[in-house]
């Protein structure tokens, strides 16, 4: 910005010094009054048309040409967890006991090694992590600080860290979508359409997130049966968050889920019933491979349908799989007890298969078997999202 587009934000902000402003967290919200801040330089800024986010925000003054120049700052604990893959589990062993002790060994990095580098930038990562996490005390961790400092002054002279383009906010797949399935239930054919206003699911390129993750905030799905049968509201997602942080003996790691919706839930004999359900789960994920998830979740929740009232249970361990040619793959198996108050239980086998086109279009297929001792349910899906 030139002087005089700094001193009339400077005015325009000393003018809404007094002002009561009414927050609406999907409408007005801390991302939408900068952005109207950020109009008054007199670039072209994209109208808001959906939910505005700060990640837009930041997109937005990149498409206006405000931004000259980028920087990313890591945190600790994501950074420590990318280089961990490149060293050995015994190196990164004795790199924290190096740390914890404050005893940094400089015969420990070869002067010059590429993976020396690497050793030693995961030692200077884990090192702020013990600190925030509370395992320093501040003379260890500043002595631990100046011998990394003098260690890549003397061995690593001009050698630095690069990180992948994906990983840049800017370059992220937008945060609204849109996806319209084809979908056989049992024989019952419908086209679904839904709208997911924020952010993104499991299901999507996840690649430049910490970790495999979604979080929805009311997403919506209409169903349109093909052969007759009134359009109906399938599924409404008021909170839908789930984080499958894989564990480490350094760093820890949980993985979490949290879910309130009005959707289809399955009584003794499968057959769908529409409820308002609560639920949450707590599990641990393994990366046991860079492209591969094994993960385990336990967990319930309370349903109600009309005006009753049940509690049920589930269980579930699946993989997720970062495939070539910009591929993804999910499978699970699920145990149910007591849904919508039947003293049944029932199991859930899930296949879904993702290719992702380019960064705003994906092209989902979908498999699920719900099977109990009685009955037997399958769902085949095909769908097309446009994310943007």
């Amino acid at each position: 910005l030139n002087n005089s587009q700094i001193e009339l934000i400077r005015l325009h902000l000393l003018e809404l010094k007094h002002t009561k402003l009414t927050y609406f967290f999907q409408k007005y919200n801390c991302a939408t009054l900068l952005n109207f801040v950020i109009s008054l330089t007199g670039k072209p800024m994209p109208d808001i048309t959906w939910w505005l986010t700060p990640k837009d925000l930041i997109k937005n003054a990149q498409h206006a040409g405000l931004i000259s120049s980028t920087r990313i700052i890591t945190p600790s604990r994501w950074l420590f967890r990318a280089l961990a893959t490149q060293v050995p589990l015994l190196d990164q062993r004795a790199i924290r006991q190096q740390i914890i002790q404050g005893k940094v060994d400089n015969n420990f990095f070869q002067s010059g090694s590429e993976d020396s580098f690497i050793q030693l930038e995961l030692a200077g990562a884990y090192n702020q992590y013990a600190n925030h996490a509370g395992e320093l005390n501040n003379s260890v961790w500043t002595g631990n600080e100046e011998a990394i400092s003098k260690i890549k002054e003397h061995s690593f002279t001009g050698m630095q860290l690069s990180s992948n383009d994906k990983n840049n906010p800017i370059n992220t797949p937008g945060d609204r979508q849109i996806s319209v399935s084809t979908q056989n239930d049992n024989g019952e054919q419908s086209l679904m359409l839904t709208v997911l206003p924020v952010s993104h699911t499991l299901l999507d390129d996840n690649r430049g997130y910490a970790a495999e993750s979604s979080l929805q905030l009311f997403a919506a799905t209409l169903k349109a049966p093909l052969y007759g049968g009134p359009l109906s509201l399938d599924r409404l997602v008021f909170f839908d968050m789930e984080s499958l942080m894989p564990h480490d003996e350094f760093t820890g790691g949980k993985s979490s889920r949290f879910h309130i919706a009005i959707e289809p839930q399955k009584n003794a004999q499968l057959e769908n019933s529409q409820v308002f359900t609560t639920s949450g789960a707590l599990g641990v994920t393994n990366r046991v491979v860079p492209d591969v998830d094994l993960f385990v979740f336990l967990g319930g929740g309370v349903g109600f349908k009309g005006q009753n009232g049940y509690l049920y249970t589930t269980i579930e361990t699946g993989t997720i799989i970062r495939e070539v040619w910009d591929m993804k793959s999910l499978l699970s198996i699920t145990r149910t007890d007591n849904q919508i108050d039947q003293r049944s239980n029932y199991y859930t086998a899930w296949f879904s298969h993702s290719k992702f086109m380019n960064r705003n279009n994906t092209i989902n297929l979908d498999w699920k078997l719900d099977v109990n001792e009685t009955s037997r349910r399958s769902l085949l899906s095909f769908t097309l999202k446009n994310i943007f």
